[in-house]
């Protein structure tokens, strides 16, 4: 297993951020592992497949609902790239990111809106 996405976030503000992956990439195709000091979550996702689309933000266009899984969001350790097809809204309402540490391949990426 390959690390696919690692990532920190603020349990205080949401319980259980996972980002959304393509419908077909389902829980029984990775592991998650969780590190937490005081409250950050430092989650590990390891898959032998990669996905297709990987959402951390929200689709939600009502700008008036609260968007905690996004704000949770805190850094970007380890983020593989390479079988993403869409980037769209992956980070949107992510308004905590305060670091994102990985190299983008983006060969495959049709949508970046």
């Amino acid at each position: 297993m390959s690390i696919i996405a690692k990532y920190k976030f603020d349990k205080s503000i949401y319980a259980d951020l996972l980002p959304e992956f393509n419908t077909e990439f389902t829980s029984d195709k990775y592991n998650t592992t969780d590190e937490e000091v005081d409250g950050i979550i430092t989650r590990t996702i390891e898959s032998d497949e990669l996905p297709t689309l990987m959402r951390f933000g929200t689709t939600i266009a009502d700008q008036n609902i609260p968007t905690p899984e996004a704000y949770s969001l805190l850094e970007i350790l380890n983020m593989n790239t390479s079988g993403l097809e869409t980037m769209q809204m992956m980070f949107f309402r992510c308004n905590n990111v305060s670091r994102i540490d990985c190299e983008w391949d983006t060969s495959k990426v049709t949508d970046m809106y």
